[in-house]
Formats: C-alpha cells, structure tokens, sequence
C-alpha cells in the first residue's frame, strides 16, 4: 500500500513520518528508536518499510 502512495506519487520515501501521520503519537512522547545500540530514530517513511 506505501509503495503504491510512493509510486502514485503521494507520498515520499525521505517525507517525515510525522508529517505523513500527524498525530500519530502525542508531542510529549520521545522519538521512537530502534536497535538501542545504535540509537537509530525511525524518522523517514524508508526507515518504517525497512524494520517492519
């Protein structure tokens, strides 16, 4: 379904997940990271198609 938004042209792969689903979280929770080791924020649309 993304990739079919990426390919229509409607959504971008570097668009920030936050801007793609505001509201998502509430503002008072902290990043979401992965891979405690290395600290990477799941900041990108790529970076959720890539860990799920």
């Amino acid at each position: 379904m993304v990739l079919q938004l990426v390919a229509d042209g409607r959504v971008a792969l570097d668009a920030p997940v936050r801007r793609v689903l505001p509201g998502l979280l509430p503002a008072r929770f902290a990043p979401v990271t992965v891979d405690g080791a290395e600290n990477r924020m799941i900041a990108r649309v790529a970076d959720l198609l890539t860990r799920t």
